[in-house]
């Protein structure tokens, strides 16, 4: 809208023209070349200038003009102008091209704001792919050419889809970005036909517009979980810190996905919070008891589960010990033996008097041993003697309930 382009109009009677009217503003300047061409210099756009009504807003996209030619016979006589459209049917009433007097005024491309759509907390992933809306002026279907990423304006660098919705909207593909670990920002530039030797010195036939910011999100590092135990009754309040967790926007608890805002699957709980930039909170959803691998992840991909990414689910209930299968054996030890009871799934130790030796969990369909059953391996005593057998589980040890209690039925003597 700058003005200053020459153009060529081509038609007949131009010899002796005296005057060049472009939208009702006289041309900058004007050279007939022979009597069916002239060349012509497009005058400023202004508020004065006369654009076409037409239903287009020249403040955000086009404004239609007619070129007027005055000679010794008179002025040439404006032909129809019609709304302009991308591809023009029949019925319409529309042009999907300009008319034979008709010039164009392209509003210059102006980005006010830049949005991720497909991602919650709005970054875009390093894989490429995410869609981009972009607002602003000047970005229609008659000037849009494509987008630039990251300040490169060579029409290799633009993005293959882009897709202009209206004259203040547009929709871009992002293009793959090398992964990192912290989110990042990005620019995105439109290259537009809006273009004069005032704003494209040079001749490329495109200008850039301003410069619009996004993120995308890194692939976060997990480092520790507070607490690593839980009910799999689930409800646990979880702090997870690590790198990158500004962009994460759910958790996946193997399979189980508790997403920001919503909830999902089996998940009863709605939120993952973002208390700081190097932790995250939540509550834990309900799971079979055993280890759960956990992974962080944002649009960029999820962190890896072995770095310090499992959470351990144990059954509700304290443990407690109804019978020893054997319950004597040689003050040597090395003798397994067999203890039922109830609630002794992820059980950690059994402790022989003062002795404690590891736990045995028995095979079962969770990932923490059968709850009825376990083994242990009897360590060497004195003989002669009758100790208590009692057992510490993964709940025992969270709570803080400590070991189960001693009872008579639990109590292993060593022969003599």
């Amino acid at each position: 809208m700058s003005g200053g382009q020459v153009v060529t109009v081509f038609g007949s009677g131009f010899v002796g023209a005296t005057s060049v009217m472009v939208g009702g503003e006289e041309a900058e300047g004007f050279r007939v070349i022979s009597g069916t061409r002239i060349l012509i210099t497009i005058p400023r756009y202004s508020a004065t200038t006369d654009c076409a009504a037409t239903g287009t807003d020249p403040a955000t996209d086009i404004c239609q003009v007619h070129v007027v030619v005055t000679g010794p016979g008179g002025s040439s006589v404006p032909q129809p102008i019609a709304s302009p459209s991308v591809v023009a049917t029949p019925r319409c009433g529309c042009e999907s091209a300009p008319g034979a007097d008709e010039f164009d005024y392209l509003a210059p491309p102006v980005i006010t704001s830049v949005a991720v759509t497909d991602d919650a907390l709005g970054y875009a992933g390093t894989g490429g792919g995410t869609l981009l809306t972009i607002h602003g002026t000047g970005i229609g279907p008659f000037s849009l050419l494509g987008a630039a990423f990251d300040g490169s304006t060579s029409t290799d660098s633009w993005a293959s889809g882009t897709l202009p919705v209206d004259e203040t909207t547009a929709i871009v593909i992002a293009p793959q970005q090398q992964q990192s670990i912290e989110p990042f920002t990005a620019e995105v530039q439109i290259a537009s036909m809006a273009t004069s030797p005032s704003v494209d010195p040079t001749n490329l036939g495109y200008v850039m517009s301003n410069v619009g910011t996004f993120s995308y999100a890194g692939v976060p590092v997990l480092t520790g979980l507070s607490p690593s135990t839980g009910l799999s009754s689930g409800g646990t309040p979880l702090i997870v810190t690590g790198q990158g967790t500004a962009a994460i926007d759910s958790v996946d608890f193997s399979g189980q996905t508790i997403f920001v805002g919503q909830a999902s699957g089996f998940v009863t709980q709605a939120t993952v919070d973002h208390p700081s930039t190097t932790s995250i909170s939540l509550m834990t959803p309900s799971s079979l008891p055993g280890p759960t691998d956990l992974y962080l992840c944002t649009a960029s991909g999820c962190s890896d589960p072995q770095t310090t990414g499992t959470f351990r689910y144990y059954p509700p209930g304290k443990a407690s010990i109804r019978k020893l299968m054997t319950s004597s054996g040689s003050a040597r030890g090395g003798m397994v033996i067999v203890i039922k009871g109830d609630n002794l799934g992820c059980s950690l130790k059994v402790r022989f008097g003062r002795t404690v030796v590891a736990a045995r969990p028995m095979a079962a369909l969770t990932g923490c041993g059968s709850t009825t059953r376990l083994k242990a391996m009897v360590p060497v005593g004195v003989a002669g003697t009758s100790v208590p057998v009692q057992v510490l589980t993964l709940e025992g040890k969270a709570t803080g309930s400590g070991y189960s209690a001693k009872s008579p039925r639990a109590r292993f003597t060593y022969a003599r």
